[in-house]
Order: structure tokens, then C-alpha cells, then sequence
């Protein structure tokens, strides 16, 4: 079993990890181009959800863990409204957010100093 010191520190690449938060459908690839490449630009990390395939992943407990290895985070919740009729909103982004801040209260130490961007 780890130690609480081992279980607590941030990962190697925790100051330069940037975890997005987005919609990833057809609609919104003209904004993630951008943010994806600004991110890589300035020498960070990129981290998103589809960054990984494996279907025996919780999915859940994937994006807790991208959330916990990322000093930043930008969430874009500009289209949490559904598209149209009988579609549902797209709940997850603010959930994703919420564990965000959640990680930064009551995560880790390291992670107490998390920065977020939200749109």
C-alpha cells in the first residue's frame, strides 16, 4: 500500500499538465483546433478525455485522474444548451468542472493550487 506522502505528490509533468474540458463533436472542432494548439504552442501538456481508448476504463474515473494530474484546466461551457429537440443538455461539462474545483478543495495537496479557465 502507498504512503499518504507517495499517494499526495503531483506527477513529473503536473506544472505544464493543461486538462480540457469541451465538447468534442464535429460543431466545435473550429474552437478546439485552436485551444488545443495554443496549449502545445506555449510548451503544456495537453490532456482530454479521448486521449485514451480503453473501453474497460471507468470513464469516470479516467477524467478524475487527468483532473488530479493537471495544474491547469480549461472548461468551455458555452454550449451546455441542447442543439434540439427531445436532445439532451450536455450535463457533463459543469459536472467536469464541479470535480475540478472539488479536486482543488479536497484532492491532493498538490493540487490545492489548481488555475482554471472557464468560457
Amino acid at each position: 500500500m502507498a504512503s499518504a506522502s507517495e499517494t499526495d505528490s503531483a506527477p513529473e509533468d503536473f506544472d505544464i499538465s493543461v486538462f480540457v474540458n469541451c465538447p468534442f463533436d464535429d460543431k466545435y472542432k473550429k474552437l478546439l483546433r485552436p485551444i488545443l494548439f495554443v496549449v502545445v504552442y506555449f510548451g503544456h501538456r495537453l490532456r482530454i478525455s479521448s486521449e485514451s481508448s480503453d473501453s474497460g476504463e471507468n470513464r469516470l474515473s479516467k477524467i478524475c485522474g487527468l483532473i488530479a494530474a493537471c495544474r491547469y484546466s480549461i472548461h468551455d461551457l458555452s454550449r451546455l444548451q441542447a442543439s434540439k429537440a427531445d436532445e439532451f443538455a450536455r450535463m457533463n461539462l459543469p459536472f467536469e468542472l464541479g470535480i475540478d474545483f472539488g479536486t482543488r478543495l479536497h484532492g491532493p495537496a498538490h493540487a490545492s493550487g489548481k488555475k482554471f479557465l472557464v468560457l
